[in-house]
């Protein structure tokens, strides 16, 4: 099984982004992403997620879980992303709440 480090150095090469982009990009430094390339440090759930959108791959294949890196074209929206994660935290009763409320909300 391929390493967290170990996919996110081949996908910064292979789009040309170096450790110091991927700092900024995150708003963490330098040395944090060094870290992650090198397996000695792991990101938080949140920073996974952003990580994953920058690059437009799933956190499957960024946790090594799949070798399928692509992102649905429809799944690409940073807010889709981040409302997915946050769905996925609620209860599962509250989980139907949040969905009879946006069933509400988008019935024209």
């Amino acid at each position: 099984m391929t390493s967290f480090g170990e996919r996110l150095k081949q996908l910064m090469e292979d789009q040309s982004i170096s450790q110091r982009d991927l700092a900024a990009a995150l708003n963490i430094s330098k040395s944090t992403v060094s870290g992650y390339v090198n397996s000695y440090r792991e990101p938080d759930f949140k920073s996974l997620l952003e990580i994953a959108s920058i690059f437009h791959v799933t956190t499957d294949y960024l946790l090594g879980n799949s070798d399928i890196p692509s992102l649905p074209i429809s799944a690409h929206n940073n807010q889709s992303i981040l409302l997915l994660s946050y769905f996925e935290q609620l209860s599962p009763e509250v989980q139907n709440i949040v969905l009879k409320e946006v069933k509400a909300l988008t019935k024209p």
